[in-house]
């Protein structure tokens, strides 16, 4: 069992087997906002995670998927999603976890 948290300093910390008095890895992502966990992992790894990153000074956000624990932003990415016009994005998994949705909210406003 795969468990996990958000330290103080912005990192994602996990743990295996409910052995809190191990760090097994660590996800470090500038400007992280928010991550999702898998609900199980499957034969080839333990969990997947989720993250989001928002944009800055009109810069696109990104959604990033990872599969524990190869956690290397520029070569063990799975998928990438950009989102250019998000402040927030939601993510839902399967209930087996091998399916992942990002989803960023879309506010429209007309013009009269």
């Amino acid at each position: 069992m795969l468990c996990c948290y958000r330290s103080p300093n912005n990192e994602v910390v996990f743990h295996e087997a409910n052995n809190f008095g191990e760090i097994k890895a660590r996800l470090s992502l500038a400007k992280l906002d928010s991550f999702y966990l898998a609900p199980r992992g499957d034969r080839n790894t333990l969990g997947r995670i989720g993250c989001y990153l928002p944009g800055q000074k009109g810069g696109p956000g990104f959604g990033k998927l990872f599969a524990y624990p190869l956690f290397n932003p520029e070569k063990d990415v799975i998928a990438t999603k950009s989102f250019m016009t998000a402040d927030r994005m939601e993510a839902k998994w399967s209930f087996d976890g091998t399916l992942f949705s990002f989803a960023c909210p879309f506010y429209w406003f007309p013009s009269y």
